[in-house]
């Protein structure tokens, strides 16, 4: 047997191979256990960072859901809830959803200023977990930076703690564009059925839902163009014309099938819209008014819209959404390249949106909200790609470097511009400290430009978007925390221009003292209110026995409450007391100076008004 031809040869059989392929196949079991325990961790973290970012969103909606009185807008949809709840029909054909869904709130939980406001936080909270469906499209990064920019967002948050039919649209409306791009991705039928309810509960929230279907219409017409074109162009080459024509039998026939499928989910579309515009068909005849009446208060806008306003509505964007809507813009201008269906969808729908909501929102400050979910999602998307090129070793010691350096710069920023910004400092004074303003930002530059030359510019130019995104972060939690979180809304806001003052409800608490002390005395309980007294006192007084509200008091009530300049009911004796109802809050900016100090603290230079009422209290 000759042995040569295999010497210094492993064979199969000998038992140093068997070693060496055996260790070689245990290396590669151990090299894929730990990249699925790597996997796993970090998929706990990311879901980790989702729960914790849901939980912010979600908290910052409920938080004292009720501590504000109602103000006049919510109080006139409570006081309309309430009237359905009772069986009195309604005279607003505003939002059939609020309307009816708020009479179902109260009829399970009671009327109070909180489940008044409990539907819209609903929809706000879903509306914070929607682009956990978006993984495919915006990565998981930029799904937790979209929720998080959803989630502090401080008008989306103004709009979801308050009775008002934008944050119910917005929901229902980002709920079709999710289930749209589930059903084109994996082909669920179920996905088609949620997208056709949530069409019909957006329908049935109000005005701002015509906006939604003007940019999807919009959106879907334009796709169809280009998809002719391209069609046209295929035909038009006689080697791609053959192959078309064999697709055609199978395509018709998923046409058909497709087609088959939208139909039954428009059925249920109009089903869905009849049930909530009746309020579970207990009024028919309030389907037309669902649909004429919110046309009619969005047309309103536009025709009620001049540059005074428009101006208005650009400074609420940028006053209070300033960080999104940058890194919305960076997004839109590096997917305009796209070919993907979805972001040429999510940039026509901020252009568009953002451009209804400015113009025709000269009746509803809360119209741009319609530009402001599509900006969540391209900024989301976009600043999820800058924080996953942050791996370098080198990256993070010129991140670390160059957040240390603003940091230290940013407090005697803030402080000289503090100093700027009070007017009872000399010309002189805000020069110095402006001139020294001037000196911070060239050394910023300064800093930039080394850091360039060193470390290079692609490097340097990721350290500084970082620091701004979380300098912008910040900043914008401030603003929802001030906007929306404070017991006393600020009239100096430009979301709340009237504030109901928490006097109202001293001024109930008193009006149930007196009360009492007149059934203690036996005395007339009748009670006259000014019916020009506003309706949030009204939604106050709801509860309230023997109230009639009138233009001039007549007889001797034994309490009347009116206007101030207002003479005592005659017939007895009376004592009173007067509250402030209501405040309004006059916003005039004329120099740099006012508008540095309303950016940063948001005080104005002028004395607000507001409107105040009397008490009267019969004696004897």
């Amino acid at each position: 047997m000759d042995l040569s031809n295999t010497r210094g040869k492993q064979t199969p059989d000998h038992p140093f191979s068997r070693s060496e392929s055996t260790a070689q196949a245990m290396s590669e079991v151990a090299e894929q256990e730990s990249t699925q325990r790597s996997a796993v961790v970090r998929l706990d973290l990311w879901q980790l960072s989702v729960f914790a970012v849901a939980f912010i969103g979600i908290f910052l909606r409920w938080w004292d859901l009720g501590l504000r009185p109602l103000q006049p807008d919510e109080a006139t949809v409570a006081l309309e809830s309430l009237s359905v709840l009772r069986g009195e029909g309604s005279r607003s054909d505003v939002s059939p959803l609020i309307l009816n869904g708020g009479a179902l709130l109260m009829l399970m939980f009671g009327a109070s200023d909180g489940v008044v406001r409990a539907l819209p936080a609903l929809a706000g909270s879903i509306l914070v977990l929607l682009p956990i469906w978006l993984k495919p499209e915006l990565g998981k990064t930029g799904v937790l930076m979209s929720m998080l920019f959803l989630a502090i967002s401080p008008t989306l948050i103004f709009a979801t703690r308050h009775t008002t039919p934008e944050a119910l649209t917005a929901t229902a409306a980002l709920t079709v564009v999710v289930c749209g791009s589930h059903y084109l991705r994996c082909g669920n039928r179920s996905a088609i059925y949620i997208g056709a309810v949530a069409l019909a509960l957006m329908i049935a929230s109000g005005y701002p839902s015509y906006t939604y279907l003007l940019v999807f219409a919009g959106f879907a017409v334009a796709s169809y163009l280009a998809a002719s074109k391209k069609r046209r162009a295929v035909r038009a080459r006689p080697d791609e014309a053959k192959s078309s024509e064999e697709t055609q039998d199978s395509g018709g026939k998923e046409a058909d099938s497709q087609g088959r499928l939208l139909g039954r989910a428009g059925l249920l579309t109009t089903a869905v819209f009849a049930i909530v515009a009746t309020g579970a068909f207990r009024d028919l005849r309030v389907i037309q008014a669902g649909l004429v009446g919110p046309l009619s208060e969005w047309l309103s806008g536009f025709g009620s819209a001049n540059l005074e306003t428009t101006g208005t509505q650009f400074a609420t964007v940028f006053a209070y959404e300033g960080a999104m809507i940058v890194a919305a813009l960076v997004s839109a201008a590096v997917i305009l390249r796209s070919r993907n269906r979805f972001d040429r969808m999510l940039v026509w729908w901020l252009g568009a949106g953002a451009m209804i909501g400015i113009i025709g929102g000269a009746e509803q400050r809360l119209a741009l909200v319609a530009g402001l979910v599509p900006a969540a999602l391209l900024a989301g998307w976009a600043c999820g790609r800058l924080l996953d090129r942050l791996g370098s070793a080198g990256q993070l010691t010129n991140l670390i470097i160059v957040a240390l350096g603003l940091l230290i710069l940013s407090v005697p920023a803030y402080v000289t511009i503090t100093f700027t910004s009070y007017m009872s400092n000399s010309a002189g004074q805000r020069t110095i400290a402006l001139v020294f303003l001037i000196s911070l930002v060239i050394l910023t530059i300064v800093g930039l430009t080394l850091s360039s030359i060193l470390q290079g510019l692609g490097v340097t130019w990721k350290s500084f978007a970082v620091v701004g995104l979380v300098a912008g972060l910040l900043l914008t939690f401030r603003l929802a925390a001030n906007l929306n979180l404070h017991p006393v809304a600020n009239h100096f806001e430009l979301l709340t221009p009237v504030v109901t003052s928490p006097d109202v409800r001293r001024l109930m608490y008193d009006f149930g003292v007196v009360v009492d002390v007149l059934s203690i005395n036996r005395a007339p309980r009748s009670v006259q209110i000014d019916s020009d007294v506003g309706p949030a006192l009204r939604w106050y007084m709801r509860d309230q026995e023997n109230v009639s509200f009138v233009n001039d008091p007549s007889g001797s009530p034994g309490i009347y409450i009116g206007d101030p300049g207002g003479e005592p009911p005659l017939g007895g004796a009376y004592v009173s007391q007067r509250y402030r109802i209501a405040t309004h809050g006059h916003l005039r900016i004329t120099g740099p100076e006012e508008l540095v100090r309303w950016l940063m603290f948001r005080e104005g230079y002028t004395y607000p008004t507001g409107r105040d009422v009397v008490l009267f209290a019969r004696t004897q």
